[in-house]
C-alpha cells in the first residue's frame, strides 16, 4: 500500500481487522469525500477526485495519528 499509493499506516502491526480498517477509510474518502488527515468530521469537498488531489497535493495520504501534528 504504501509503495503503490504512497499511502501510511502507523502502528499496522497492532491491527486485529487491517482489511476492514481500510475499508472503513475507503468509506470516508469515498462517500463522505474527507480527508484522512484534516477534515474532523466535516467534508469540504465536492467529489471524489477533489479529496484525492488535495490529499496528493499536501502529502496528506496518510491516517491522522495522535494529536495530528506532523
Amino acid at each position: 500500500m504504501h509503495k503503490k499509493h504512497g499511502f501510511f499506516i502507523p502502528d499496522v502491526e497492532y491491527l486485529e481487522d487491517p482489511k476492514g480498517f481500510l475499508a472503513y477509510l475507503g468509506l470516508k474518502v469515498k462517500k463522505y469525500y474527507m480527508c484522512l488527515s484534516c477534515n474532523d468530521g466535516f467534508h469540504p469537498f465536492g467529489s471524489l477526485e477533489a479529496v484525492q488531489k488535495h490529499m496528493k497535493a499536501k502529502i496528506h495520504c496518510k491516517v491522522r495519528y495522535g494529536d495530528g501534528g506532523d
